[in-house]
């Protein structure tokens, strides 16, 4: 499953995260890049995650979908 951005924007706000930029501070500007990202870490596991992208400053945020509950 591919989440959409409204799902991962509800799944961070409901862990308190703040919706500003931490680069630029500019709020409410994320879109969601298309598909999901997968990061290698050590051991060869990936990482299924979302990156959202800040539509002012270009910021690329990854966020891991298992921890917020949105992955399959």
């Amino acid at each position: 499953m591919k989440p959409n951005l409204q799902s991962v924007l509800d799944a961070l706000s409901a862990r308190g995260v703040p919706s500003a930029c931490p680069r630029c501070g500019t709020g409410d500007a994320w879109t969601a890049a298309d598909g999901i990202v997968y990061v290698e870490v050590t051991g060869g596991h990936n990482v299924r995650s979302a990156a959202l992208v800040c539509g002012h400053c270009g910021h690329v945020a990854l966020h891991a979908l298992a921890v917020l509950g949105l992955d399959d």
